[in-house]
């Protein structure tokens, strides 16, 4: 098992700023918590290329988007109806004065979708990434009541919300599913450096798997306003790869495959990329 504070240091958040920007996110005692997950860390910075030209990352990128998946979430709504009484009854009350049955009312569950985004898958064992505002309600801060896990393959399972933290916008869902699944690499996305190559993976306006290629622009993006908690933390890594509505809670790869952030929001005129 590798160590957690490594594994927090690659924790990031990606969003938009007429671009896009990521930060860190502490957030040790959700998986402290939790046992039985295996971690796969790589803190080694990405080597600078110097002139060779790159004419695909295909290789690189079969190997770390199987892990990206789209995160579906649905409220159960409960409504109440009274009790229907048979007509005969009916026709008696109504135009004879007599009294109805009474007895307690009906109530009826039905499953409401709320919202889809995106997530990573970081151990075999299931756990995964993403945005706390992807699986609460935006109004009541609450968890939703049902997480659904869809991979680019179309299978879907049930997750459970681990835990979420809305100072810094991170959520650890975990998927209920008989084997092991693929998981990426954990990068320390401290050692990124502006110029380096990132790619935007996720699930952008429910189409299924995108990746969008950029460059980090700038780090240290701080006092920004983006996140909205009282006691939120901000410290954004900036990039110009295209995100759109959906991507939140996606990966941020680098050259090497490897995640170092985490998609959050969009923050543009148009409320995307497109």
């Amino acid at each position: 098992m590798k160590s957690m504070k490594r594994f927090l240091a690659a924790i990031a958040v990606l969003l938009s700023l007429a671009c896009v920007v990521l930060y860190l996110a502490p957030t040790d005692d959700v998986f402290a918590r939790e046992g039985g997950y295996t971690l796969k860390v790589d803190d080694t910075p990405v080597l600078s290329s110097g002139p060779h030209r790159v004419s695909s990352y295909a290789n690189v990128l079969s190997k770390a988007t199987p892990s990206v998946i789209g995160v579906y979430t649905a409220q159960v709504v409960r409504r109440s109806f009274p009790n229907a009484s048979n007509p005969l009854e009916e026709f008696l009350r109504r135009y004879y004065g007599l009294p109805g049955r009474t007895g307690s009312s009906r109530v009826e569950e039905q499953k409401v979708p709320t919202g889809m985004g995106s997530g990573v898958i970081v151990s075999p064992e299931g756990y995964v990434l993403t945005n706390a505002h992807v699986v609460t309600d935006q109004r009541t801060g609450a968890p939703v009541d049902e997480v659904t896990i869809k991979f680019a393959d179309k299978r879907e399972f049930p997750a459970e919300i681990i835990g979420f933290d809305r100072a810094t916008d991170i959520a650890v869902l975990k998927i209920s599913a008989p084997e092991a699944l693929p998981s990426i690499t954990l990068a320390d996305s401290a050692k990124l450096q502006v110029g380096d190559i990132v790619f935007a993976a996720g699930n952008p306006l429910g189409v299924g798997l995108t990746v969008t290629m950029g460059i980090v622009s700038a780090t240290g993006r701080t006092d920004l306003g983006i996140l909205k908690d009282p006691g939120a933390y901000e410290n954004f890594i900036q990039t110009d790869a295209a995100i759109n509505q959906g991507n939140s809670g996606g990966a941020l790869i680098d050259a090497q495959g490897r995640l170092v952030g985490i998609n959050t929001a969009i923050y543009s005129r148009t409320g995307g990329s497109i």
